[in-house]
């Protein structure tokens, strides 16, 4: 029932994500492509974050 609950909870905001237009898409194009590379440089950390806490932990599971 709880991933149930969670899979209906999360199609709203998939849904204002999908219908929604973004106010900055009538900024400037500096402006849009600045938020872009800082979105893009955001997720990029976080992929590398992900991977060194994964290897981190995979590493230190044989050590009791």
């Amino acid at each position: 029932m709880r991933i149930f609950i969670s899979r209906l909870f999360s199609l709203v905001p998939l849904a204002l994500i999908v219908l929604c237009d973004s106010h900055w898409s009538d900024a400037s194009p500096w402006v849009a492509a600045g938020l872009f590379a800082a979105g893009t440089v955001g997720v990029g950390i976080a992929v590398l974050g992900r991977l060194w806490c994964s290897l981190y932990i995979a590493g230190r599971k044989d050590r009791i």
